[in-house]
């Protein structure tokens, strides 16, 4: 329905319109006694006419003062929206073979294999005697003639039922869940009852979601689309809708088997959702029994070995339903020996699968990227055999990594992390500490007491500096780390891509410093102490200040402390806290990569305002900042095991950034050289400040080709580079990496050629490997997450069976939408055009007519 209206505005102030109408008064009058002078002067219709001419100026100006608003209101009838989600990932291909007969019976009745809506409460009571585990009553009091036909009929219902339990041990979930969902113009299914009140949007999910039109499901299901990212679950990708359509959300219809892989949290989504009056309704899709299945659960494995270390890949294994029994775990080496475990799978009485492991000693002899499969043998009565392998690989670099630790006096921080890079054979280190103890009995000190580095005057690539990867500052004095030195450690960062560690100190760094070269390296600002609050009776390891990874230190290479993602938040969230930190606010550019952890989630601002793991690219290098100066504390129990690995992962890191693929212009490289399918690889272009200022607007793109067999011409994707809000300088892309593979990323520079070397090809290798998630590790179905879900947001959880109840549990409101809008008119472009008008006119017959 359409309403118009015209409101004056100005009539809303009382005094304001009174002002106006007497000023308009007098105006009339004024103009009035003047035209009664000129009618004596010319002839009457002349006056006359000067007359009206005024008093439409006077109306027109008078009109426009009122300030008149053309309103018009339209009524809108809106029905809500349903979004029906169905789970494409591949949990979603398992062929529940292992199904108990309630299970199969609910989904065959679900599916319309078995009854109809005459003899829907028979087969419910037979379901009844499945779920109880007794024999079901085939036959009603009531039915056959005789005690034969009797006898017959419950014959043909077992036959029946057998016969459908087979053609469901072949279907995988995913196609039953099509079926269930069916097609949307059928008159009498429950999606065509729903399609009635309300508008039905199609999605499919796997770690992503997808919108989908009916008549291409059948073909998503064979074939799910690669933006899908089936490898993982991520329910929440299934309670997301499409921003652009405007009817609200009545209500999510989710079909899933209820394994959640991504670790995100759709029980806070669906409380959510909730509270904007939209309820989520499960649907329960495959068998809760446990199959019979080995899966290859995790790998930890080193990313990256120097030549002829010793790096042990551990691999763990899940052997549900085979206990007692033998595998044999299988290493093979492309182009290498293969080495073999044969292990018995123990029993487990905690109900959860039996574990099995197996470390093995990997081949570093050779430089390059070595590639690996690890697998078992399939066995009889496997319910998968797509889960028993897996591909990984090691980068084996032939070089040390060259540190500088710095320090003011030997502290605790010191002496255990001098200790453990000391050990580390592909570590060269080398140590200035400028307090300590000289007794004279030596020449000099135990180890340099001053850094001999020239002045700023000297080029950074002359300067002993610039054999480091990694320099480590502690709490060093400001008078033994002048400007000029810092000056000289800046050029170090921006240009050679070196990489700085600045641990915080409770005498020194960075409190007493009033350095401007200081402030622009340090990634924090607003640095103030903190204390822990624990008792000396609190146990070690649970005193102070513990760490939680942000989402970019989850991906972060170098703080990778466990086997997965799941085991590397454990690890950091079990490792020792730390009594005393310097919490900062991070500046614009740097990333958070720790804050603390009190215990509850934070959001992205406060994590910006407790970080005390920062990083920022700054030039060609990068900067970190560790707001602590007690990581010798995650020693404890466990000796070298964290310690020495961050910090070694740390070296490392700095020198695969000093020597990544670039020129003086830019830095070009991957978040992750070795990533899985259906992972996005993530890529980096860090460009540096005076080429910014040559080029503020410089655009460049990645060319993908195959790793051998590459064609120039032929690239297989290219993803443009744009830059990222949080970080100016940095340039990234992402590709969606679909299949297994080694590829190549050039980095193609749009518009004229940046000049001299920087012209060079510049490009990275990395590695695609098949994926190694938790989405096959254990494909039993499981409703837990899935009743919270309906729970907290007032839906419910539904089996197959039950689907027939969904129009009645989702009743239709009248939704009407009043859209209102507005178009001013005293400032509108013709009123001022009739005014100059009445005013030209005015003046021309007044002048035609000889007055003044």
């Amino acid at each position: 329905m359409l309403q118009r209206r015209l409101v004056f505005q100005a009539l809303d102030a009382s005094w304001t319109s009174l002002a106006v109408l007497v000023l308009v008064v007098a105006a009339a009058v004024l103009v009035a006694l003047l035209s009664k002078y000129e009618r004596k002067l010319v002839p009457p219709h002349v006056g006359y006419g000067l007359l009206v001419l005024r008093l439409a100026v006077i109306a027109v100006i008078w009109l426009a003062l009122l300030q008149p608003v053309l309103t018009w209101n339209i009524d809108r009838e809106r029905t809500g929206r349903i979004v029906v989600a169905l789970d494409l990932s591949e949990s979603m291909t398992t062929s529940d073979r292992i199904a108990t007969k309630a299970e199969k019976l609910r989904t065959a009745i679900g599916l319309g294999m078995i009854g109809n809506e005459q003899n829907r409460d028979r087969w419910l009571r037979v379901l009844a005697d499945f779920e109880a585990e007794r024999e079901p009553k085939w036959v009603d009091d009531d039915e056959g003639a005789n005690a034969e036909q009797r006898v017959t009929l419950a014959k043909t219902r077992k036959e029946l039922v057998n016969e459908t339990f087979q053609k469901l041990d072949k279907l995988p979930r995913a196609e039953i869940a099509q079926k269930l969902i069916g097609d949307k113009d059928k008159p009498d299914g429950w999606l065509a009852e729903l399609q009635k009140s309300f508008n039905v949007e199609l999605r499919v999910f796997g770690g992503k979601s997808v919108p989908r039109e009916w008549e291409t499901l059948a073909a998503a299901v064979q074939r799910p689309p690669d933006a899908l990212a089936k490898s993982m679950t991520n329910l929440v990708s299934a309670l997301e809708t499409s921003s652009a359509e405007q009817s609200p959300i009545k209500a999510f219809v989710v079909l899933s088997d209820g394994r959640e892989t991504s670790g995100s949290d759709p029980v806070s989504v669906s409380r959510r959702w909730r509270d904007l009056n939209a309820a989520v309704y499960p649907v329960l899709i495959g068998s809760e029994r446990r199959p019979k299945d080995i899966v290859l659960d995790s790998l930890d494995v080193p990313p990256v070995a120097y030549l002829n270390d010793k790096p042990i890949a551990r691999v763990t294994l899940q052997a549900a339903g085979f206990e007692g029994e033998t595998l044999n775990v299988v290493l093979e080496q492309k182009d290498g020996e293969t080495q073999t475990r044969t292990l018995v799978v123990p029993k487990s009485d905690s109900g959860l699968p039996p574990v099995v492991m197996a470390e093995y000693l990997l081949d570093a002899t050779k430089i390059g990227r070595q590639r690996f499969t690890v697998r078992t043998d399939v066995l009889p009565g496997e319910t998968r055999d797509d889960n028993n392998s897996r591909d990984f690989s090691l980068l084996v670099v032939d070089d040390k990594a060259k540190v500088l630790l710095v320090e003011g006096e030997a502290r605790w921080e010191f002496r255990f992390l001098e200790a453990a890079l000391a050990r580390d054979e592909r570590i060269r280190l080398e140590r200035v500490l400028f307090q300590q103890p000289h007794l004279g009995v030596l020449p000099e000190t135990f180890f340099p007491r001053r850094l001999d580095w020239p002045g700023p005057e000297t080029p950074i690539e002359q300067s002993p500096l610039a054999e480091f990867d990694l320099v480590v500052i502690g709490d060093v004095a400001p008078l033994d780390l002048p400007e000029p030195l810092l000056a000289q450690l800046e050029k170090f960062v921006s240009d050679i891509g070196g990489t700085v560690v600045f641990t915080a100190g409770k005498r020194h760094m960075p409190m007493q410093y009033r350095s401007p070269t200081l402030d622009k390296l340090l990634p924090v600002t607003k640095l103030r102490p903190a204390n822990s609050l624990d008792t000396p009776t609190t146990a070690p390891h649970l005193r102070g200040f513990h760490l939680r990874l942000t989402p970019d230190g989850e991906r972060d290479g170098g703080l990778q402390l466990g086997g997965d993602a799941e085991a590397n938040r454990a690890t950091w969230k079990s490792l020792p806290g730390h009594p005393w930190a310097l919490i900062g606010d991070l500046k614009p550019g740097a990333t958070v990569l720790a804050t603390a952890d009190d215990g509850q989630p934070l959001p992205p601002e406060m994590e910006r305002s407790r970080a005390l793991i920062v990083e920022q690219y700054y030039g060609l290098g990068q900067v970190f900042w560790l707001g602590f100066d007690s990581t010798w504390r995650w020693r404890h129990r466990v000796g070298d095991q964290h310690h020495h690995r961050f910090w070694g992962q740390m070296a490392r890191t700095a020198a695969q950034n000093k020597a990544s693929a670039g020129n003086e212009f830019v830095k070009f490289g991957l978040e992750s050289t070795d990533v899985q399918t259906g992972q996005d690889v993530v890529f980096r272009a860090r460009w540096t400040p005076p080429l910014l200022v040559r080029r503020p607007d410089v655009k460049a793109k990645v060319a993908i080709f195959p790793r051998h067999d590459a064609k120039l011409d032929q690239p297989l994707a290219t993803v443009d580079l744009t830059p990222d809000q949080a970080r100016p300088s940095v340039h990234q892309g992402r590709w969606l990496a679909p299949t297994a593979g080694e590829y190549r990323a050039v980095l193609k520079i749009d518009g004229p050629p940046l000049g001299g070397p920087g012209d060079k090809e510049i490009a990275a290798d990395f590695l695609v490997r098949g994926p190694l998630t938790k989405e096959l590790a254990d494909v039993t179905a499981s409703r837990t997450l899935l009743e919270q879900m309906a729970q907290v947001s007032r839906g419910k959880f539904l089996l197959p069976h039950q689907l027939i109840e969904l129009p009645k549990l989702i009743q239709p409101e009248d939704l009407a939408i009043r859209e209102t809008h507005e178009y001013t008119l005293w400032d509108h472009w013709l009123l001022l055009t009739v005014l100059c008008g009445l005013l030209t006119a005015e003046w021309i017959l007044r002048k035609w007519n000889g007055l003044p």
